[in-house]
């Protein structure tokens, strides 16, 4: 009987890539959503500059992939490795854009997917965006909105 092998993608096992897929987009779900969020509100003045606020972030992430990966690797151990691995490549990828300034790489959700998350809640009102222009068409706008509202149009 012929030993069965998983397909390949350019000489490396579509399931290992799969899985280190997995595991890189995992470890920067959890990073994004709870700890690197978590690590703003217990340390804020940490993410002074886009620099340093990259390199923490490259530092939660690595973290992050290694907790992620001994937590699964309690159920398997192979595929845990191939987690963590995956969680770390995304790691390496955070610490190389400190070069870069402007480049972000965070995880988002879908909003259809979107959950409150109680580490990164935000004062509704400090989220608002004012219409542009000055303070009276701002003021006049909001107004206008308020009595439209009111009125059940």
């Amino acid at each position: 009987m012929a030993r069965r092998v998983n397909p390949d993608l350019l000489g490396y096992d579509v399931v290992e890539l799969l899985e280190e897929g997995v595991g890189a987009g995992a470890v920067a779900m959890a990073n994004d959503k709870f700890v690197s969020p978590m690590v703003r509100n217990m340390v804020p003045g940490l993410y002074g500059s886009e620099p340093v606020a990259k390199a923490v972030d490259a530092a939660t992430t690595a973290g992050t992939a290694w907790g992620l990966g001994k937590i699964i690797g309690k159920m398997d151990r192979t595929i845990g490795r191939r987690i963590e691995r995956g969680g770390a490549l995304l790691a390496i990828i955070k610490g190389f854009s400190i070069l870069v300034p402007g480049l972000s790489l965070n995880a988002s959700l879908p909003t259809s997917l979107a959950f409150n998350n109680p580490f990164a809640q935000v004062k509704a009102a400090e989220t608002k965006a004012l219409p542009a222009g000055n303070g009276a068409a701002a003021a006049a706008a909001s107004a206008a909105r308020t009595a439209i509202a009111s009125t059940g149009l």
